[in-house]
């Protein structure tokens, strides 16, 4: 069975393997002073402040979002898995990065690729639509130079 290619570093905060379990816990966070700060506590208040410290330490919770008591059951976007889930995260990128038209692959064969083929498609599509990005902020920073300079000379 091929291994399903997900990447890792969504920048839209979907959640994906990596920022659940593949990566240490951040250190210094509200879960590394519970472990070393509160001694013994019932299991019902350990659970609440764990999830409490899981919430800001992966920051699920908005930082805009106000403390709430029933925000340890809340869910949130970042963790739907229907919404944020490895697969449609990967999905958003397949789509966005244009692999189809530029690699000539469809859903599932892009899906069966080796982890490393299918980041590296990705990466080209992000890199191009980057360099994209930038010509048009260019393009746009000039026009906007280029009116002022005619309002400065009328």
């Amino acid at each position: 069975m091929t291994r399903l290619s997900v990447d890792l570093s969504d920048p839209l905060g979907h959640v994906t393997q990596y920022s659940f379990g593949m990566r240490g816990r951040p250190r210094g966070g509200a879960l590394e002073t519970l472990t070393e700060e509160v001694g013994a506590i019932r299991p019902v208040t350990a659970e609440l402040l764990l999830r409490e410290a899981y919430l800001d330490d992966y920051q699920i919770r908005p930082p805009s979002h106000p403390r709430h008591p029933l925000d340890v059951v809340r869910l949130y976007d970042k963790e739907d898995v229907v919404e944020g889930g490895a697969v449609r995260s990967l999905m958003r990128k397949y789509d966005r990065y244009n692999v189809k038209e530029r690699w000539n692959l469809s859903w599932n064969e892009f899906k069966e690729l080796p982890y490393d083929e299918a980041m590296y498609m990705l990466e080209v599509g992000e890199t191009e639509m980057l360099r994209r990005i930038d010509e048009q902020t260019k393009l746009r920073r000039d026009m906007t130079k280029e009116a002022r300079d005619m309002t400065r000379q009328m």
